[in-house]
């Protein structure tokens, strides 16, 4: 039986929740009936690691560049499409939204099935960053066969956006369940993590604005002042970093809300953690909310989509 030829194609494979899906799902897929793709944009990415030897894996850039949106929004969507994939395919995935869904839409084959995920619930400027206009992005997302978002939220936002009805489905994120149970076991050799009788809150994501860990850290201020008792444990790297820490510095909350950087396993410290909290802005759909919902830690969650 001939293969079906799957392209995934995406930004990177750094730590984020898109990336990580990704992962989960080619590296669980019949390779019995599909030959596998992944194709990052950038040669970067902890997670480049966790890619099965039974996917072939691909890369345009060796390095991440400054301006790389505007760059690729030099070239028409055709031309990106002939310049940077080489190969013929039976399905084209673009896994995440933006450059990516711009390249993929170039496709000129109408016989090829092409694929657009979807993992945020966007404004109309954060939507429009990697297109020339409303226009290109309604044409372009009009060549795809389906739109797939992680949440319902996800594809109401983009069909209030675009007007574009009718080609949308939800696909909730995948979890590797067996895996993550396995992981959580693990034993934690991090010496700021201290696991005692206190009262342990974790949050794992890019430490970015939208992900809400600022205001967290003001909330613990006002329980701190209160009197309250309890230690936050945050799993994840990020831009917005540093403010928080010279926040944290400055009101002399270092020693009870804690960065732990990066792990490639955070489940060991969800799994021993009271609550899991989630104090994002916006969200496509938690995927570290699921995964402390498999290792059995109770979620604390804003009210975001997914």
């Amino acid at each position: 039986m001939k293969k079906i030829k799957i392209i995934f194609l995406i930004h990177d494979l750094m730590h984020g929740g898109a990336e990580k899906v990704l992962l989960n799902l080619v590296n669980n897929m019949d390779y019995e009936k599909f030959d596998i793709t992944v194709q990052t944009l950038f040669d970067v990415g902890v997670n480049k690691q966790f890619v099965s030897d039974k996917v072939h894996y691909k890369t345009v850039f060796k390095k991440m560049f400054r301006g790389n949106t505007q760059y690729f929004k030099l070239y028409s969507p055709e031309t990106l499409y002939q310049k940077y994939i080489k190969e013929d395919y039976d399905i084209l995935v673009a896994y995440l939204e933006g450059s990516c869904t711009r390249i993929i839409g170039g496709c000129p084959d109408k016989k090829v099935i092409k694929i657009a995920w979807r993992h945020f619930a966007e404004n109309e400027k954060e939507f429009l960053k990697a297109y020339r206009s409303m226009k290109e992005a309604k044409d372009i997302y009009q060549r795809f066969d389906q739109v797939v978002g992680v949440s319902q939220t996800v594809i109401d936002t983009f069909e209030e956006l675009t007007g574009l009805r009718g080609i949308s489905t939800v696909k909730y994120n995948t979890n590797e369940t067996e895996k993550i149970l396995k992981l959580c076991k693990e034993e934690i050799t991090h010496p700021k993590f201290i696991d005692d009788d206190v009262l342990k809150i974790c949050g794992v994501a890019k430490v970015r604005p939208r992900k809400g860990f600022m205001r967290l850290a003001q909330a613990h201020k006002r329980l701190q002042a209160e009197g309250y008792k309890y230690r936050i444990y945050i799993l994840g790297e990020g831009e917005e970093q540093a403010k928080i820490q010279q926040f944290l510095e400055n009101n002399h909350l270092e020693d009870s809300f804690i960065f732990l950087g990066y792990d490639t396993n955070p489940y060991k410290y969800v799994a021993r953690c009271d609550w899991f909290i989630c104090p994002s802005f916006e969200e496509g759909f938690s995927t570290a909310a699921t995964e402390a919902l498999v290792v059995g830690t109770p979620v604390v969650t804003t009210l975001c989509s997914g």
